[in-house]
């Protein structure tokens, strides 16, 4: 049986057609690298001989770049071997998983695909994915160079699900320029400095806010919530899907299925209360419509110069490339919440490229998804997407060009212990992990609204929060 998100039924027409980088790519001739196998031809001397056709079921809604990056990295595999076609599947980071669903529903599901929108879970649920760790094996493929955590969120049971080809960790952006102004020290760039704690980020987020309107006021921090609240609840040590710690103990993050949900327990209803209280109680936080006029027509919060402190993803770090910022600017870890279990757990966003169980054209597609994950396609990825990378082999050039982005303050070894000490302390993201995450966020950000904005005290209102996620999970 298929475990289904809601979708629309399509014909393979209809899905692999339109415009965009479908319309502009079509069909293209390709192969891939060299290695021997089964599924899609032999590959004797480095090529696939008999002709297989592939479909690449590729995200449209990246940007130019991106759209440009798909069309080169088809056009260079294609260059290797005319024996192989892709054919360009085309859907946006909103509706990839409900098309995906639909091809697979429909018989005719994509040979490639990526792990968009929360869609990963929802593919290991249904048994969707390949072991790419047999052809990995005979190739002797040296998976050692993707960074531990990048290749840990596409393993399963011993399996290797996908390759990695950009890893992205929740950090805080700090404008440091605000901070010197106001005489207070930068926080340190060390994961592992258990005196950067919510505590402390209070009292000097306290130095910075001055009141005034949406324009002139000044504010402390945006603090993180996550997806699910997890972020705020990880800086505890607990998770909400498991009442004896933190994200590792809770198994739904490995098997896509929420079990259990714990919503109410001590631990969670403090780090949500303590999220909630910088808004409402210690007043260094805007609160949600205080945040609409403070950052409307700002690339980021940041970029407002009137912001200390402000928790995103990695990703974001594009946005101050395309927009310039006229300040001094950083990253730090995320603060340690309070209380003997107090954590500083990152949640961790991976991107990573798949090969469908069952395909006939599955030593093609194997060579198509390592040829997209390393060397210059991979490197690419990265720069066209804004992510940082998953194979270590690229650090050094993310870096080089990280560091030449206007305002940007911290030395290399500062940004490289900010970027690898998070994935050293983080956790794969409820939308990188779990079944149908779309609908259940969905379902919490409607539950949480009330205590969001102390309309209700977490201990009152994240019973209403419990009682929709296992109303969703029991859906199946």
């Amino acid at each position: 049986m298929i475990v289904l998100n809601a979708w629309t039924r399509r014909s393979r027409r209809a899905v692999v057609a339109g415009g965009g980088l479908a319309g502009a790519l079509g069909v293209v001739a390709a192969c891939a690298a060299p290695g021997q196998g089964a599924g899609g031809g032999s590959a004797q001397g480095g090529q696939v001989k008999t002709p297989v056709s592939l479909t690449w079921l590729a995200r449209t809604d990246m940007g130019p770049v991106m759209s440009d990056w798909h069309q080169k990295s088809a056009a260079a595999f294609a260059a290797q071997e005319p024996n192989v076609t892709i054919d360009m599947g085309a859907a946006t980071s909103g509706d990839y998983n409900t098309k995906a669903t639909a091809m697979f529903a429909g018989g005719t599901p994509p040979d490639v695909m990526g792990n968009y929108a929360g869609g990963f879970g929802t593919f290991v649920v249904n048994g969707w994915l390949d072991d790419l760790l047999p052809y990995a094996n005979r190739d002797k493929f040296d998976l050692k160079s993707f960074e531990t955590s990048a290749l840990e969120a596409v393993r399963r049971e011993g399996k290797l699900l996908g390759l990695p080809v950009g890893h992205n960790p929740w950090v805080l952006f700090v404008n440091h320029s605000l901070l010197q102004e106001r005489g207070v020290a930068l926080p340190p760039t060390d994961w592992k400095d258990r005196r950067w704690n919510l505590e402390t980020l209070v009292k000097v987020a306290q130095q910075l806010i001055t009141r005034g309107d949406a324009s002139t006021a000044t504010w402390g921090v945006l603090h993180p919530e996550g997806q699910m609240e997890t972020q705020a609840i990880w800086l505890w040590g607990a998770d909400p899907l498991n009442p004896q710690g933190g994200p590792e103990k809770s198994s739904a993050y490995q098997t896509g299925t929420i079990t259990q949900v714990h919503y109410t327990q001590p631990k969670v209803v403090e780090a949500v209360q303590a999220n909630v209280d910088l808004m409402h109680r210690h007043r260094v936080a805007p609160t949600p419509a205080e945040q609409r006029d403070f950052a409307a027509g700002w690339a980021t919060p940041l970029h407002t110069g009137r912001l200390g402190f402000w928790a995103a993803g990695a990703w974001s770090l594009r946005n101050f490339k395309e927009s310039a910022v006229p300040f001094k600017w950083g990253l730090a870890p995320l603060a340690h919440g309070l209380g003997a279990t107090a954590a500083n757990t990152a949640g961790l966003f991976n991107d990573a490229f798949h090969v469908v169980k069952g395909t006939k054209a599955a030593e093609a597609a194997y060579r198509l998804v390592a040829f997209l994950a390393t060397g210059e396609r991979a490197q690419g990825y990265t720069e066209g997407a804004g992510t940082f990378p998953a194979n270590r082999a690229l650090y050094d050039g993310w870096y080089d060009e990280t560091l030449k982005t206007p305002g940007m303050a911290p030395s290399r070894a500062e940004l490289r212990s900010v970027m690898e000490g998070a994935m050293a302390t983080g956790f794969a993201s409820p939308g990188k992990t779990l079944h149908r995450q779309r609908d259940i966020q969905s379902a919490f950000a409607q539950a949480f609204a009330p205590i969001r904005n102390a309309e209700q005290p977490a201990s009152i209102g994240l019973r209403e929060v419990q009682t929709q996620i296992e109303a969703v999970s029991r859906e199946g």
